[in-house]
């Protein structure tokens, strides 16, 4: 029997803590689904989320992704958490940059009441 290295402190306390979290998620979701009225099973929860899923194509020079629609109780199950999918068209291209702003022309500043000037008059 080939043994691996042996695991530290800090990575079984990770592993039982991500356990432990996966374990109170998966009662939550279970609860608001219970509250909701729906009653499936986890395989059924875990098959169909996985069944999501988004292509993206190309037409015309312009790219798409497109998604199919949610598979068995994944809609409800995501409705049900307040999760919105996405549309299933939706353009990949990046929205328009608009032009750059041209600079911004200032008044040239007033020059105050108080401020000397120069005398132009050389006998003065």
């Amino acid at each position: 029997m080939k043994r691996g290295p042996p695991c530290s402190s800090a990575t079984s306390r990770g592993h039982v803590f991500c356990s432990f979290l996966a374990l109170v998620l998966r009662k939550e979701l279970e609860d608001r689904l219970a509250a909701a009225g729906h009653r499936f099973e986890w395989a059924d929860i875990v098959q169909d989320l996985e069944r999501l899923s988004e292509t993206e194509i190309e037409q015309h020079g312009k790219r798409y992704i497109l998604r199919n629609t949610a598979p068995g109780c994944a809609g409800p199950v995501l409705r049900t958490l307040d999760i919105a999918l996405p549309p299933l068209i939706r353009c990949a291209q990046p929205p328009p940059t608009p032009p750059p702003r041209p600079k911004s022309r200032r008044r040239p500043r007033r020059r105050s009441a108080n401020a000397r000037t120069a005398s132009t008059n050389a006998l003065i």
